[in-house]
């Protein structure tokens, strides 16, 4: 293939320069007659075209990088260069698309969020209208003849008749005193109030239909959700077993708590021998089981919070499940009305056991420590930092849900971890969590009940909690103590005031070597109080 600088000779490479001599070269006696004269003029005429338009592919070959006298590489070469331009343009193609497609995505986003703000603005309207309605209903009863603020009619309302006539009655007043307002001034009111009251029946009309398009979707995700419930009943009777009987040893088993849909009992493995945490739920409540263990498998993995390993079936042949519970009333771990009724089916978690028990245990032994306080408050915090990071809440922070598990290293130190995810939540709205986590460190510092403890308190009541704690500071206390006492005060300010989130107060230097430990009668009895 030729360079660009090199430089080809058609007449010189192509045909011989004798191959185009005029005919007056050529001996006497080899004159062309006249007739072939024109002819071999004719075909010279044609040869000379034939060589510009050679010369011209020539430099088009030369632009393009081609070699002239290669016909197989420049065939290679052109289909080459046709198959990069149609993937150039095929590329070109795809990002025009995928432009197109954010344009459109963009554009129903912007839809959607003009339409969050007209229906904001809307409400917002609404409010504004119905407060004027009222204002106007109330300056009715007060001044005679002024309109109702939902009638067109210029004519006054029987209240406002009779306290006219009282009024006139006990002033008699004169003619030019009870002269009606100007034709104009009524007719602009009532312009006004019609197209007002136009306006609120057409605001009425659209919350109407938008209340009766949630009523239908409401009461189709009830059915879909009743149709779930019996496709798992189904799924589970055809399909349990009596799991329970044959997976763990029920015979030393014993009931740790029942919830709102479901009991918790703590059994041995008959194959690891390990201590293992079941919780059952009836058919009837699948949703929330459902519901925990869909939050415990997307959170994944964390130190601090207790897992859920396993899912089961289980079918009650011998009366598992209804003996534990039987006994769980008997020995008074259960209170309340008693079942009369229990599943044939339940379905089962397999949660971490926490052998180390709970926080209200902790704190119905006896003063939590200082040390212990902090500890468990930036471990919690830990919790629901990993949580809030996954965009979910936990909603339902006490200290029932704060379990201990005992530290794999040293002896009579334990180490808090958040359970019960069954109210937990796809959420950004982190006010509740750390409002209930401030609230439980202030009543275990403080030995208080956490029931006692208001929901959600104004700041200035949060701010009497502070000063209170500040106050109850133990005075004998070491300057360690004291230090992380303040410390404590400032995440609960902090955290009331919205100043500090838990990952702020999971960072708290001070808490960082804090440790949650036995209480010493706690240890004498093997942690048997727990």
């Amino acid at each position: 293939m030729l360079s660009s600088h090199e430089h080809f000779d058609v007449s010189t490479t192509l045909i011989p320069s004798e191959a185009v001599a005029e005919p007056a070269d050529y001996p006497e006696e080899q004159q062309l007659r006249p007739g072939a004269l024109a002819t071999f003029r004719s075909i010279t005429v044609d040869l000379d075209s034939l060589l510009a338009n050679v010369s011209r592919a020539q430099q088009r070959c030369l632009e393009l990088g081609l070699d002239p006298l290669n016909d197989a590489d420049n065939d290679k070469d052109l289909d080459s260069s046709e198959a990069d331009l149609q993937a150039k343009e095929q590329e070109t193609q795809r990002q025009a698309h995928l432009q197109d497609l954010e344009a459109r995505e963009q554009a129903l986003a912007e839809r959607s969020r003009d339409f969050e703000r007209r229906e904001s603005e809307m409400h917002a309207r609404l409010q504004e209208l119905r407060k004027l309605e009222s204002a106007l209903e109330d300056k009715e009863k007060e001044v005679p003849g002024l309109l109702s603020p939902g009638s067109c009619s210029t004519r006054p309302s029987s209240a406002a008749t009779k306290a006219s006539s009282r009024l006139s009655a006990l002033t008699r007043p004169s003619s030019a005193e009870t002269k009606e307002p100007p034709p104009h001034f009524q007719n602009a009111q009532s312009q006004a109030l019609a197209l007002l009251s136009a306006e609120v029946q057409d605001l009425k009309q659209q919350l109407e239909e938008q209340a009766r398009t949630a009523r239908i979707l409401e009461s189709q995700r009830q059915k879909e959700k009743e149709d779930y419930i019996e496709f798992i009943k189904a799924l589970g009777e055809s399909s349990a077993t009596p799991f329970l009987g044959s997976k763990m040893n029920l015979d030393s088993a014993d009931i740790l708590g029942a919830g709102k849909y479901s009991y918790v009992f703590r059994c041995e493995d008959k194959k690891s021998k390990d201590k293992v945490v079941v919780k059952v739920t009836s058919a009837r409540w699948t949703d929330s089981c459902a519901h925990e263990w869909a939050i415990s498998s997307r959170l994944g993995k964390c130190p601090r919070i207790i897992r859920c390993h396993k899912l089961f079936l289980h079918r009650e042949e011998r009366r598992e499940v209804e003996r534990l519970v039987a006994r769980g009333f008997e020995n008074g771990d259960l209170t309340g009305k008693r079942p009369a009724l229990f599943p044939a089916m339940w379905f089962g978690l397999y949660l971490e056991h926490a052998d180390g028990g709970s926080l209200q245990a902790l704190m119905e032994r006896g003063p939590v420590g200082v040390g212990s306080a902090a500890a468990m408050a930036q471990q919690v915090a830990a919790a629901l930092a990993f949580m809030h990071k996954k965009h979910m809440t936990h909603n339902d922070v006490k200290p029932r849900n704060v379990l201990f598990c005992k530290h794999a290293e040293q002896a009579g130190v334990l180490v808090a971890k958040l359970a019960d995810l069954g109210s937990a939540l796809h959420s950004v709205d982190r006010a509740r969590d750390c409002d209930l986590h401030s609230y439980m460190v202030w009543c275990a510092a403080l030995q208080r009940s956490f029931s006692a403890c208001e929901a959600s308190p104004n700041l200035e009541e949060r701010q009497g909690l502070v000063d209170k704690f500040l106050q109850a500071q133990p005075k004998q206390a070491s300057a360690e103590h004291q230090k992380i006492w303040r410390a404590l005060a400032s995440s609960l300010r902090g955290v009331w005031q919205g100043t500090l989130s838990m990952q702020d107060v999971e960072l708290t230097e001070c808490f960082q070597a804090c440790q949650v430990r036995v209480p010493e009668k706690c240890q004498s009895r093997r942690l048997q109080c727990f």
